[in-house]
């Protein structure tokens, strides 16, 4: 819902600057749905380049496998002008190279935006809270064993 209502914003804010541009084309051309169609692809194949602080449109960036773990990084060269490949080791002939997403994002939101998930996404876990219950008939015993090995009664697992 949030994103729902910042993309309704945006597309308010730009609005007006867009009828007057496009009123040469039929108003279905720039509705609000298609600007939701366009953000949408937009989104889908933006790349953040931590070193310039941009998202940018980079052309067959998008085809690139992502990574939530180690990987190589995608990144805009200062000094020569130029986005870059950046290598974190040494790969061998044929070997996949993976780009570190630096934006880490859970699976949820991976899905959404590119339509895949990393299956080996540090970003993308659930909390369980666990704790023993005073009504076991082992509660004392427990107990004693987390004291001893000094834990709480209650613990909260990734």
């Amino acid at each position: 819902e949030q994103r729902s209502a910042a993309m309704d914003a945006e597309y308010a804010a730009l609005e007006e600057g867009l009828q007057k541009a496009l009123a040469d084309y039929p108003p279905a051309a720039y509705s609000q749905e298609a600007f939701r169609r366009a953000f949408g692809m937009v989104l889908a194949r933006v790349t953040y380049l931590p070193s310039a602080g941009v998202l940018a449109l980079i052309p067959l960036a998008d085809s690139l496998p992502l990574t939530s773990g180690s990987g190589a990084v995608l990144d805009y060269d200062v000094e020569t002008g130029e986005v870059m490949v950046y290598a974190d080791r040494a790969y061998g002939p044929g070997e996949k190279v993976e780009i570190t997403d630096t934006q880490t994002r859970p699976n949820s939101e991976l899905m959404l935006c590119r339509g895949e998930v990393d299956m080996n996404n540090v970003e993308d876990y659930m909390e369980y809270t666990v704790e023993l219950l005073r009504i076991d008939p082992l509660y004392n015993v427990k107990k004693e064993i987390l004291l001893a090995s000094q834990l709480e009664e209650t613990q909260v697992f990734p």
